[in-house]
């Protein structure tokens, strides 16, 4: 079975072809968690851990959730 990339059509239009590939870079730094914008959140982990995820609880009346302890 071969598995190939999606294809893309490019557009005639230099402006157009300008603006998607903005877009198509924004995506890549959205995707690899390095977009600027993610840094406005707040969304985070208050204290440090080892990253593994044993248990995960939600808090309705805070809208939180938790992760392990």
């Amino acid at each position: 079975m071969k598995v190939d990339f999606p294809r893309i059509p490019l557009p005639l239009d230099t402006e157009k072809f300008k603006k998607l590939s903005e877009l198509g870079k924004e995506l890549v730094e959205l995707h690899l968690l390095k977009h600027p914008s993610l840094s406005e959140t707040e969304i985070g982990f208050p204290v440090s851990g080892s990253n593994t995820v044993e248990k995960v609880r939600y808090n309705e009346e805070h809208r939180r959730v938790y992760f392990n302890k």
